[in-house]
């Protein structure tokens, strides 16, 4: 073992992390997709079945993966920032809800965005915090079971200025 060997033995034994500026990082096998999943075998999942999944381009995101058939909510405006929703397949109470938001206008000005289902005041709902994906935020969405009375889609926006914004959506 050569005295460098012995350097990263014992760098990697004791927790330490460094980067070798010379190394490279293997080429993943032939069978190894981008995303890191090896297609080529069997992962446990019957794909001849309906997953729930609409594989169709039109529900496509950016990393490939979908949830169904996009419905559009609408659009809603709060001091000059305008947010369009769309919902993506069903939306069933006790169950998940998949939406995607789109910030018309610059996406930088809103840099948090949680929503939920039920009530203005979110009674008995989880608010989920949307992640940018794409040119949307995306997020999952428990619903409750039973859905209050007149449930909208509920947006909250927080800006640059780290001021609160809510929109709301109704649910078609």
């Amino acid at each position: 073992m050569t005295r460098f060997h012995s350097i990263v033995l014992v760098s990697c034994l004791a927790g330490t992390s460094f980067t070798l500026t010379a190394c490279e990082k293997p080429a993943p096998p032939a069978n190894k997709q981008a995303d890191g999943h090896d297609h080529s075998k069997d992962d446990g999942h019957d794909h001849s079945k309906d997953d729930g999944h609409d594989h169709s381009k039109d529900a496509a995101h950016a990393d490939g993966h979908t949830h169904g058939k996009p419905t559009p909510l609408g659009e809603q405006t709060a001091e000059g920032i305008t947010v369009a929703a769309t919902l993506e397949g069903e939306l069933k109470a006790g169950a998940e809800a998949t939406f995607d938001c789109k910030v018309l206008g610059s996406l930088s000005k809103v840099t948090a965005m949680r929503l939920w289902v039920g009530d203005k005041d979110a009674k008995g709902a989880t608010k989920a915090k949307a992640a940018i994906e794409g040119d949307s935020w995306h997020t999952h969405v428990e619903v409750q079971n039973p859905l209050p009375e007149g449930s909208k889609l509920w947006v909250e926006l927080e800006t640059e200025a780290a001021k609160k914004l809510l929109l709301s959506f109704d649910l078609k």
